[in-house]
């Protein structure tokens, strides 16, 4: 049965259909459902099943798009969703949560269900996902550092707190309460940070986590946890008990990765399974896209299920770091890499929804179906057959693809600019400035103000600048120190006692993976540097925490654009509004030729540009974002595009838009 939902393109009236699927049931208690592991095998209400998974992120996808690209994965041949839950995105504050909107997960595990999938589920509470923190909230480090990822206080008591509340949260979409959740991960890689082996205090962490998961949950439901898939990996991360099964990902050596799932646990509970198998890779800022052989990836994921092996396709769709969500990787300051807006991850379902390509040129969501549909099995997999692809979401270069140029603008370091984003700014008596943590802020833009109380030639931040800092002295630009360099910057004569600096700093994402995730506070984190000496101020730091809510950007009185200042490197926002047709969907930005900042499209933080480092240059506007425009001119609606310009402007203040991004070769 087709449910069909008109929807008008900025180009063409296009007809987008929903298929309705067969669905495993729905929330409320059932004694004849039961998912368990019996024999070394899944077995699904008394059946064998093989979990053909894709990870996807609600999260990094608009709400509206949710059943679309459930439906994608659904019509690939999978019969599960595998969904992470991030703590910071719910539980903003301390005490405060938030399920509304894009963030109801319970929602999106309602729509999986009726899509025909199955969930496996990653709760956390931390998961990495090259997600801000790994999905940590920004608030545990508000007095300061702590120990993370183990039985330590006050972490075990705040994340045991969160690990609990959500579990009660998703309890009732469990399989056995007739909803789709048939399998839930406790914590996450653990092998690759912590040692329960070596570390009591690291298997005392794991086992309060999995007793909460059985207390909360109960006993039908398989819990298991997830590590790379060699034995000692799995030894470090897992603890070898019935209570949960021991799964690696991963997984290049395919029979390394049987045999350690087979040591690890115990007889009738050796499944066999990739948790994660990598259908493309992340990418960093500065390097080029990653790019998998479409091939390859669907010879390897054959064998898998060749070898009667169940999966799950990391990522089966990308999506996008929309805001400051993005995270980072690193093991020092010298090996900081933040991730870049587009989590399109070279995945079988592109970022707008398209297929994927590989580095071969060929259609890598076509190539991975056609080994998904070669094992669909009716008895388990709900349905004949798989279910036929929706149809393809349009997309359009609005304005024809022609340049639109900013029309306003409003100087970020403005004492009115200010007064509107940072309305309390904070002062601290001493020689060296706060972290933004201590001072309640956890994202966008921090700027640290002092008088000078000496003078000198040059400014450093020694290992202290997170992570991108932009020095100013009485309101003029002098150079930009970046986490990884640690270079000087040369403030001449301008450093006299009496003169004002100002550095601004960028916050770009907190380390998600590895031990460095310890020691993550953002903004400047030890003293300044003048002259290779400690600064001595005038009555210690004023900070503005920046969080560049778009509600606050809303009150900034902008003005008509000063042509003659667009070379002084000051940060300014830009503005442009546009009529657009009502109804007009996915468009991509293009920002080649501007400097660095980020963007807003009605209100909707986009993600952050930096074209000069690459690759990329185009940022993903969704339909629905266009859509909620307020009403234009004739029968359209207001475009409302605001840029901020950290560095220097694209000499002509354009910037024009693409029907695609453009990030793949293709054959054909």
């Amino acid at each position: 049965m087709m449910h069909s939902v008109v929807l008008m393109n900025a180009c063409a009236l296009v007809i987008l259909a929903f298929v309705t699927v067969p669905v495993y049931g729905r929330p409320g208690p059932s004694s004849k459902r039961k998912f368990t592991v019996e024999k070394d095998r899944f077995v699904l209400n008394g059946k064998p099943m093989q979990i053909k998974a894709g990870c996807i992120h609600y999260f990094r996808i608009p709400k509206p798009y949710w059943r679309d690209r459930l439906l994608r994965l659904r019509a690939m041949g999978l019969n599960a969703a595998q969904i992470y839950i991030p703590w910071n995105f719910h539980e903003t504050e301390q005490g405060q949560y938030n399920f509304e909107g894009n963030r109801d997960v319970i929602e999106f595990i309602e729509e999986a269900q009726k899509a025909g999938l199955l969930v496996v589920l990653r709760p956390g509470p931390y998961i990495c996902a090259e997600w801000e923190f790994g999905g940590f909230p920004y608030w545990l480090l508000k007095n300061g550092t702590i120990t993370l990822r183990t039985d330590a206080e006050p972490y075990m008591s705040i994340a045991g707190g969160w690990y609990s509340f959500i579990l009660n949260k998703v309890k009732p979409y469990l399989y056995s309460n007739g909803g789709p959740i048939v399998m839930v991960q406790v914590e996450n890689e653990f092998g690759y940070y912590g040692d329960v082996l070596g570390n009591p205090s690291d298997r005392s962490y794991m086992e309060k986590l999995i007793k909460i998961s059985r207390d909360t949950l109960g006993e039908d439901v398989v819990l298991f946890t997830t590590d790379p898939g060699t034995l000692e990996q799995m030894q470090r991360g897992s603890v070898n008990t019935s209570q949960v099964v021991s799964i690696g990902d991963g997984c290049k050596n395919l029979t390394e990765c049987w045999t350690a799932q087979e040591i690890m646990n115990p007889p009738g509970m050796r499944v066999r399974m990739v948790s994660e198998y990598y259908t493309g890779w992340l990418t960093h800022w500065g390097e080029k896209m990653a790019n998998t052989s479409s091939k390859m990836v669907a010879s390897e994921l054959h064998e898998i299920l060749a070898t009667n092996g169940s999966v799950t396709l990391y990522m089966a769709h990308g999506g996008t770091n929309f805001g400051f969500w993005a995270g980072a990787n690193g093991k020092t300051n010298a090996t900081y890499m933040p991730v870049i807006t587009s989590y399109d991850y070279d995945s079988p379902v592109g970022e707008a929804g398209e297929h994927g390509y590989g580095s071969d040129g060929t259609d890598k969501n076509d190539a991975l179906s056609a080994v998904l549909h070669s094992f669909w099995d009716p008895e388990v997999d709900g349905a004949a057959s798989a279910p036929e692809e929706p149809q393809p979401i349009p997309s359009c270069a609005l304005n024809g693809g022609n340049p639109v140029k900013m029309q306003k603008e409003a100087s970020l370091l403005s004492p009115t600019t200010l007064s509107q984003l940072s309305p309390r700014p904070r002062a601290q008596a001493g020689a060296t400035p706060t972290p933004i943590e201590i001072l309640g802020c956890g994202y966008g833009l921090a700027l640290y103000s002092a008088v000078m109380g000496e003078g000198g030639s040059s400014i450093s931040l020694p290992g202290v600048a997170r992570d991108r800092a932009q020095i100013f002295v009485d309101g003029d630009y002098y150079g930009t120190i970046y986490r990884t360099n640690n270079s000087d910057v040369n403030i001449g004569k301008a450093a006299k006692p009496g003169a004002r600096l100002e550095i601004l700093v960028e916050v770009m994402g907190r380390i998600h993976f590895g031990p460095a995730i310890d020691f993550e506070q953002k903004g400047i984190v030890g003293p300044v540097f003048l002259d290779q000496h400690p600064l001595k101020t005038q009555g210690g730091w004023t900070t503005h925490c920046l969080p560049l809510d778009f509600a606050e950007i809303q009150r900034v009185p902008f003005k008509p654009i000063d042509v003659s200042t667009l070379s002084s490197k000051l940060p300014k926002f830009y503005r442009v509004v546009m009529d657009v047709p009502e109804g007009a969907v996915d468009t991509f930005i293009n920002m080649k030729g501007w400097g660095k900042g980020i963007v807003w499209a009605n209100g909707r933080n986009l993600g952050r540009y930096w074209p000069s480092q690459g690759p990329q240059h185009m940022l993903y506007v969704p339909g629905p974002f266009i859509g909620n425009g307020t009403t234009g001119e004739a029968d359209g609606v207001r475009l409302d595009i605001v840029v901020l310009e950290l560095d220097e402007p694209k000499s002509d203040l354009t910037i024009h838009f693409s029907e695609a991004s453009r990030f793949w070769p293709r054959k054909g």
